[in-house]
């Protein structure tokens, strides 16, 4: 149970973004807001130690995950309510996403103390930009399911979406992860981004069949960021060729075919409704 506030002003909860590869990404802000809060929460305090030392941050840090999350939240808020401020950092990129922040973000909103979001990098925005596919209507997925039936599942829905979907997946998994993808949808576009911001980075563009037969042939390394582009918007049927019709028509004519007939034949030959083609023929 949260403790009854103490102090009329409570503390404020930060979300900072850290650099996806390149420190040189950190913001000035995000590393004045870290050096100046009471507590900084991190995904994992070994790496945030290399980011801390880096900036040369004080700040002192304890570790907050997805498998401590619940139980941490309480004495978490109840310092808050104190009147101390905290920020909560991931490994790389923005809290949150595919990763812990929001449970405790929903609980200070319910609690009153104020959330502030500094803006900074995101691998999955950084990929879509990248990838050149329309962002307007776009899906984020992140992770998906590992189990296999699951992930199929997953995958046979993800199929029927629109627009561009971004999903993130692990290096050991990716390959495995692309051949599914291939097998629903082959030639779906897909642009996959690996090390982003860093010195090897990678990108990986084409069909989902023809990405999937070269990364079978490589040995995935880093974190991946993967952007199945937008499905085709359906064409526009075209009317029927009346001209052609009268042409076609006036031949059957010549072989004694009836309207009907005529109009099953190019129904056929076309791949055109038979109802239409009839009702025009009948007028001509």
């Amino acid at each position: 149970m949260f403790k009854e506030r103490n102090n009329s002003n409570p503390g404020t909860l930060y979300l900072i973004p850290t650099p996806i590869g390149n420190l040189g990404d950190m913001t000035l802000r995000a590393i004045e807001t870290m050096r100046s809060v009471d507590l900084l929460l991190t995904e994992d305090t070994r790496n945030t130690q290399k980011l801390l030392n880096h900036f040369d941050i004080k700040t002192p840090s304890r570790s907050y995950h997805k498998f401590s999350e619940r139980k941490d939240i309480e004495p978490i808020l109840n310092m808050l309510l104190d009147g101390k401020s905290i920020a909560l950092i991931s490994d790389a990129g923005m809290p949150g996403i595919s990763d812990p922040g929001m449970m405790l973000v929903t609980c200070c909103h319910d609690e009153g103390i104020p959330v502030r979001v500094l803006p900074g990098p995101s691998a999955g925005i950084t990929a879509l930009v990248s990838s050149g596919f329309k962002i307007e209507g776009h899906l984020f997925v992140g992770f998906l399911p590992r189990k296999a039936k699951e992930l199929d599942e997953k995958i046979r829905e993800l199929a029927g979406f629109g627009g561009a979907i971004i999903i993130y997946e692990a290096p050991h998994r990716v390959r495995e992860l692309v051949s599914k993808l291939a097998e629903v949808m082959p030639d779906r576009k897909i642009h996959i981004a690996r090390e982003m911001s860093k010195l090897f980075e990678e990108h990986i563009r084409g069909k989902i069949s023809e990405v999937s037969e070269k990364i079978s042939k490589i040995e995935p390394r880093g974190e991946y960021a993967i952007i199945l582009g937008q499905l085709p918007a359906p064409q526009k049927r075209q009317e029927l060729d009346k001209i052609k019709l009268r042409d076609f028509r006036r031949k059957c004519i010549e072989f004694g075919l009836s309207v009907k007939d005529s109009a099953a034949l190019y129904s056929i030959a076309t791949g055109e409704k038979r109802s239409e083609i009839y009702k025009i023929m009948s007028r001509e």
